[in-house]
This record gives C-alpha cells, sequence and structure tokens, in this order.
C-alpha cells in the first residue's frame, strides 16, 4: 500500500511539473513577443522576460487574492 501512494505521489509531482513548465514557455512566448514589440536589444532582452515574467505572476497573483 505505502508503495502505491508512492508512486501516486510521484506521478502527481511530475504532472504538476510539467503543467509549470508549459505554463513557463507560455510566459516567455507572450514576453518575447512584447519585448520584440518594444524593441528591446539583445543584452537586455532576459532582463525584460524575467521583469515581465514576475509582473504577470505578481497580477495573478493579486486577481487570486481579490477573488477570495
Amino acid at each position: 500500500m505505502k508503495k502505491m501512494i508512492s508512486i501516486l505521489l510521484v506521478m502527481a509531482f511530475l504532472i504538476s511539473g510539467n503543467t509549470y513548465a508549459e505554463q513557463d514557455e507560455e510566459l516567455i512566448s507572450i514576453c518575447k513577443e512584447s519585448a520584440e514589440k518594444d524593441a528591446v536589444s539583445a543584452d537586455m532582452m532576459k532582463e525584460y522576460i524575467d521583469n515581465c515574467i514576475k509582473t504577470i505572476l505578481d497580477e495573478e497573483e493579486k486577481e487570486e487574492m481579490k477573488s477570495k
């Protein structure tokens, strides 16, 4: 029984990790498009994308808190 529970926990962990990876890819894609529209230089691209992702996640968190 313990072995089965362990397997289920590992599977749940892997599935949740995959969901976050897909979300991260989506956010990166959105932020890259935004950077291209804003004509961000190549050396500033990583910082721009990091800030963009942080901003989006912060806004999602605020919306989640409001809905509670």
